[in-house]
This record gives structure tokens, C-alpha cells and sequence, in this order.
């Protein structure tokens, strides 16, 4: 019974079509129950939008305040929140804004946000180590090619057909660029978002470079990862390619299967 009432009041509190709950407060002469509940269902949606547009300033700029809150309105409503931090709240708004019916006429919104996300999440990602290359000899030595390969820590792989880089870099404080964007037909645009130690940095990336580290974050072992990019581009040197990415900081640390 405790679920179930907590799930009701849970329920009531982010939605303004849900008052199930009502039955369950107390009557009060001065205040009726329906401002009770409108008490906390105010607060906690207005929370859970501010967290939003913090996490999605450029998707706010680029639709306007009022359609972002009725938006984001929502999005709360059939999103239930399951930490306790307001920092994971929100990564499923780029989904959510790509089956939105008001957004459809916006097609590159949903990839932008995605980047949003991305920056988001790297912005409280912890410093990268030192790569470990004696321990990386020593670990190839007696494990050869089962070795696994990672990338940064919260870092995101994105493809898009649109250039969502230059929309989410024209609607930053201060830029003064060129604000022409060109969406170019069957175009494609691949992205590693991730953090350089105090550097956050949009990586453009090739087909092939995508493609390759989409499998490393597979957690697949290196031989495999060899394996598998060959077939697709038998004319890379794949072992020359993370080689290259260890000095650049695209791979930031190993395991052994």
C-alpha cells in the first residue's frame, strides 16, 4: 500500500491531468485540496524545467521560453525521474523531442540536443589519468591481443545528417561568426564529444575513425576489434590508427578480457 500510495502521489506531482491523489489529503478549510496538491506539483515541475533548460540552453534559443517550458511540460509528464541528482535528469529529451509532433518541422533539433547531452555529461567528468603505456607493453606482452580498449570517461560518439556542431557553436554567449548554416543533402557528420583533461572538445571524425571506435566501445577484445574494422576497410592499418588514438587521448585506458 506504501508503493502504491507513493507511486499515485508521485504520479500527481508531474502531471496536471493526474489527481488521483486527492482523495488522500486531509481537507483543510482555508486551503482546498486541489492547491495542495498544486503547491508541490508547481515546485517540482518548475525544478524539473529549469533543470532542463540548463542542460538545453541552445534547444531553448533556438525554439523560444514559452515553446521550451510547454515543451519540456511534457516531457515531464511522461518521464519519471529516477535519481536523486537533477544532473541526470533529462537524457531522454532528445528522444522524446524527435517524436514530438510540434517539433517535426525542426528536424535537426533532436541530434542537437543529443550533443547538448553529450556536453553535459562531460562537463562533470573527471580529469583523464596519465595513460599507463609500461603497463599497456606489460599487459600486450602476457595477453597479447585480448586487451580491451576504452575511450574517455562519459565520452559520446555521435553521427547526424545535420551539422549540428555549427548550430549548437552559432547559439553559444559571444560567438560572432558566420550564423549560415547550410543543411546539405545526404550529408553525414560523426562527433566523439569528450573531455581533454580541462578541455572539452567536438572531435570531427571520418567514417571510418567512427566507425572503428563504435567498436571499441563495444568492450570487444583488440583482436576482434582488428577483425571486424578490416572487413570493412581492408586497406586501414587498424593497430597504426589506436596507436595513434592513445597519443591523442581517444583511448584512455585498457583491461583484459
Amino acid at each position: 500500500m506504501l508503493h502504491q500510495l507513493q507511486t499515485t502521489f508521485q504520479n500527481s506531482l508531474t502531471s496536471y491531468h493526474n489527481n488521483q491523489f486527492l482523495k488522500h489529503i486531509r481537507p483543510n478549510p482555508k486551503t482546498p485540496v486541489e492547491t495542495q496538491l498544486a503547491l508541490y506539483r508547481n515546485s517540482i515541475i518548475a525544478r524539473f524545467q529549469k533543470a532542463l533548460k540548463a542542460t538545453y540552453p541552445v534547444c531553448q534559443q533556438l525554439v523560444g521560453d514559452d515553446f521550451f517550458l510547454a515543451m519540456a511540460r511534457e516531457f515531464i509528464e511522461v518521464t519519471v525521474s529516477r535519481s536523486p541528482d537533477l544532473n541526470d535528469y533529462g537524457k531522454d529529451f532528445p528522444d522524446f523531442i524527435n517524436t514530438f509532433p510540434p517539433t517535426q518541422s525542426l528536424p535537426y533539433l533532436a541530434d542537437t540536443t543529443r550533443l547538448e547531452w553529450a556536453w553535459h555529461q562531460i562537463t562533470g567528468a573527471p580529469d583523464q589519468t596519465s595513460f599507463d603505456y609500461k603497463g599497456l607493453a606489460a599487459c600486450y606482452e602476457a595477453h597479447g591481443e585480448r586487451i580491451i580498449f576504452t575511450l574517455p570517461q562519459r565520452s559520446t560518439l555521435l553521427a547526424s545528417l545535420y551539422p549540428v556542431h555549427q548550430i549548437w557553436e552559432s547559439n553559444q554567449k559571444n560567438y560572432q561568426g558566420d550564423n549560415t548554416i547550410t543543411l546539405a543533402a545526404d550529408q553525414q557528420y560523426y562527433f566523439l564529444i569528450w573531455r581533454d583533461q580541462s578541455e572539452l572538445r567536438i572531435d570531427h571524425l571520418n567514417e571510418r575513425e567512427w566507425y572503428i571506435l563504435n567498436l571499441v566501445t563495444r568492450l570487444i577484445p583488440l583482436a576482434e576489434v582488428c577483425e571486424q574494422a578490416s572487413s570493412v576497410f581492408p586497406e586501414v592499418d587498424v593497430a597504426a590508427l589506436l596507436s595513434n588514438w592513445v597519443k591523442s587521448g581517444w583511448i584512455a585506458g585498457f583491461i583484459v578480457n
